[in-house]
Parts: C-alpha cells; structure tokens; sequence
C-alpha cells in the first residue's frame, strides 16, 4: 500500500509502513492522539478512500511510491512533530515521511486547477512557467493582473471579481502570492491542486538581490512573511481548499525532484 494519507473534513487517515493512524487534524493539530478505534466509522470510509487511490495508479507508480523516500520533501503541514508509533510512550519524534501530497504517482491527468503560493522570490514564477510547459495548463501570473500601472493595487471587491472570472475557466495555473493585499480564498476554492513553497527567509533573500532590485515594500513583505503572511496562508488552506491536493517544499532540491519526475511521467 505505500506511505500516504486522505483528508476528509476534520479527520485525516494517514499510513505509515505497515501502521494507520486517524487523527482529528482540527482538534489536534499535532496528529498525537490516534482515533482509529474511537472512529471507526470514518476510519474505515477513509481506509477506502486510500485504497481507492492507490488502486487507480499505474502498478509502476504504486511500486514506485511504496519504495521511494522523498528525504526533505515534506513534513506534516500541520505540525512537525508526531507520535506515531503504536505504544510510543516517549517524546514526539521529528519526522521526514513520504506522502500522497508530494508523490510523483499523483496523476498529472487530475492536475487541472493549480495554485501556487509562497514568500517573495521563492521561485514561483519559474516553476509555473515549467509546470505548464510539463502539463500544457495555461499559466496566469495575478501579479501582472493585480497591479495597476504606478504599482496600484487593486481594491479588494474588485480583485475577487476579477478572480472569480479567472477561476472560471476549466484548466490553469495561478501563480501569485499578494500577502495582505490578496483574496486568496477564491483561487483556493476553485484549487484541484495546491503547492506552497515554503522556503527560507536567507534563500528567497538571497534569490530576490539575485534577480533585481526591490523596492522597500517588497523587502518588509518579505521579511515578514513568516510570522504574518503564512499562518493566514496556512489557516486558508485548511479552511477553503480542504479537498485540495497539498504539494508543501522546504527546498529546491525536493522540489526539483518533483519537477523532473512529473516531466519524465508525461
């Protein structure tokens, strides 16, 4: 069967080698408290929902997935640290795990509605301009749509609007994220497929003097972001994409991997 997990509502059903687990990701944002015995009527339906899954890759991709380690690529989004193990009574351990969410066996067919999001000069750009030469998505940059001439952004009410026409369309990617100034909410909505690079501060300043010079609101936005940007990010996510598949990269090197493997799989 592999490593991964389902999401469905407050509950995730998550396996781990020969161990499951069900956790109440609401209530319990760290996954400790396994639920399987005390659920099992939404333990079992979400048991169904993963071998449903698995039974509709390729016998290639399932072996694939089962075997490889994806090191660095991703941990839980919802909290770093887990008790994990059947009777592990001592202190939660730190985690690297494969998952469905970053696994290359993921159909690129199902892959129509894209989100991309992440801190400034993380690299988003470029990866939706690669994405869809790989998928053939058109892409959208609402960065170029968003401001107006003289770097006027604009107004809320106006920018759902102008998103909801957007998210209208059967197939795209969209790449942007606009922090404070953005709804992001309607793009999440609409996601099939979510991917957050969630890279260093030292990393995206690095790449940001790389690539141009900034203006000073950029780079307070930037330094920023952690503290600010991200837990609204993270809790719009859980919020209004729950159903999404959530593709989470710390690294280019994880993300990199992923890149080249859904090139090699089309």
């Amino acid at each position: 069967m592999g490593n991964g997990a389902v999401r469905h509502g407050d509950y995730k059903f998550r396996k781990i080698l020969n161990n499951t687990f069900l956790f109440n990701v609401v209530e319990d944002s760290l996954e400790r408290a396994n639920r399987k015995e005390r659920q099992k009527s939404i333990y079992h339906r979400l048991v169904q929902g993963w071998n449903d899954w698995n039974a509709s890759m390729l016998p290639d991709q399932r072996e694939f997935h089962a075997q490889r380690r994806w090191p660095g690529t991703c941990r839980p989004f919802r909290g770093q640290e887990s008790r994990l193990d059947a009777g592990h009574s001592g202190p939660a351990r730190r985690l690297e795990l494969p998952s469905h969410q970053t696994a290359i066996c993921v159909k690129l067919g199902t892959m129509k509605r894209v989100v991309i999001l992440g801190r400034g000069a993380s690299g988003k750009s470029t990866l939706a301009k690669r994405l869809g030469d790989i998928t053939r998505l058109p892409v959208i940059e609402v960065d170029k749509i968003f401001w107006r001439p003289g770097l006027i952004a604009t107004p809320r009410e106006q920018w759902v609007i102008v998103q909801e026409k957007l998210v209208a369309r059967d197939r795209w990617i969209l790449d942007g994220d606009l922090g404070p100034y953005d709804a992001v909410e309607v793009r999440l909505r609409a996601a099939d497929t979510i991917i957050f690079l969630d890279f260093s501060l030292v990393r995206c300043v690095w790449q940001a003097i790389r690539r141009s010079r900034e203006r000073a609101d950029f780079w307070r936005l930037l330094l920023a972001y952690r503290h600010q940007s991200r837990p609204i990010l993270r809790a719009a996510i859980a919020n209004h994409a729950p159903n999404a598949v959530l593709h989470v990269f710390r690294g280019p090197k994880a993300l990199g991997r992923f890149v080249a493997d859904a090139a090699a799989i089309t």
